[in-house]
């Protein structure tokens, strides 16, 4: 995905489907922000009998994915009617931010909003780019980005 200032490359075997938000924390355009949140959700599902819930193929062409039900009675499953604890997947991506900075500063925000880890990035010309929810990193789905022109 590509936009004036955010770019986003899934890493391959990934669903290859992702939202994304990118967010001005003082009210100026994503452009000139100095303190930005980018929030990556993945998939939300709940946990039964200890293990999270999975999409499984449905229909004759496979294509249309869905919570199988428990008791086979039902279609699928209810988003909103299983136990806990909540599972979120991890969306392991590639972020380039297309912003003129002299020094950068990205967190790993817990789901509180806390700070919780400092992420490398990588700079070319007037891009920023950093790595989010590889297999050797913590699982974060947000991320504070603070920019000093």
């Amino acid at each position: 995905m590509t936009s004036s200032v955010l770019d986003i490359t899934l890493t391959p075997g990934d669903r290859g489907f992702a939202t994304a938000f990118l967010t001005s924390l003082d009210s100026t355009t994503l452009s000139t922000s100095t303190q930005l949140l980018l929030t990556l959700p993945g998939a939300t599902t709940g946990t039964v009998g200890g293990v999270p819930q999975r999409l499984k193929s449905m229909a004759l062409t496979g294509t249309w994915k869905t919570l199988p039900s428990a008791d086979d009675t039902k279609p699928s499953a209810s988003l909103y009617d299983v136990p806990g604890p909540t599972q979120m997947e991890r969306v392991a991506a590639t972020i380039g931010l297309r912003i003129p900075a002299r020094r950068v500063s990205i967190t790993g925000l817990d789901m509180r909003g806390e700070r919780v880890f400092a992420v490398p990035y990588r700079r070319n010309g007037s891009t920023i780019s950093f790595d989010v929810n590889r297999n050797t990193q913590p699982f974060a789905a947000s991320y504070r980005i603070t920019v000093e022109r």
